[in-house]
């Protein structure tokens, strides 16, 4: 839940969710969403169609057309009509995507070596506290070490702090594969009831 809040805070224009096809058609002159429109409203000639939000902002127009909502729903169930005709196939290359996804296993070898990594640094560290405290030296000599000892560890540290993020990052996209490879088998077309709710 948390990915999709972040990927809808990233986008450069308002999200909607109020509409099946709302913030999914971007115009291809500004980059901003298509919107329903209703024209004729009180009248035997109402419809809606959908144009670029942003059609009439700022001094340039936006040059890309409006669409009817019939087209864009029989688009939709074209290309939905398609997809349900490889299903199969699609399956595969789902659960192809899942496994690579899910294979963590070259990232978890380089942070265990981190991990042992860091977990060495800190105690070459408080032993070189310790015997500066315990005993006469160069304390420039022992800035010297105890720096060289600060950089490594910060190193490793920052390349964890890396490969943890990395791992995290992909997790949402690892669930949502998964659920769409449980569910997958069980998709069948959307019924004319549920494309004209839409409307």
């Amino acid at each position: 839940m948390q990915a999709e809040f972040a990927r809808r805070k990233g986008l450069s224009h308002r999200y909607s969710g109020g509409n099946i096809f709302a913030s999914r058609i971007v115009c291809g002159d500004c980059g901003a969403f298509f919107g329903p429109k209703v024209w004729h409203s009180n009248s035997k000639y109402r419809r809606i169609i959908w144009q670029c939000n942003e059609k009439f902002n700022g001094e340039k127009k936006c040059a890309t057309p409006h669409l009817r909502e019939e087209d864009i729903k029989a688009r939709f169930l074209a290309a939905f009509n398609k997809l349900l005709g490889s299903k199969d196939a699609l399956l595969e290359d789902c659960r192809l995507m899942q496994t690579a996804l899910t294979d963590c296993s070259a990232i978890d070898a380089e942070l265990d070596g981190l991990l042992r990594e860091i977990e060495v640094v800190t105690e070459l560290t408080q032993r070189c506290i310790q015997e500066n405290a315990q005993s006469a030296q160069s304390q420039e000599e022992y800035t010297e070490r105890y720096n060289a000892y600060v950089a490594r560890y910060e190193k490793a540290k920052a390349r964890a702090d890396a490969l943890q993020e990395q791992k995290n990052s992909g997790r949402p996209r690892r669930m949502s594969l998964a659920a769409l490879c449980l569910n997958w088998p069980n998709v069948v077309m959307p019924s004319p009831s549920l494309m004209n709710a839409s409307g």
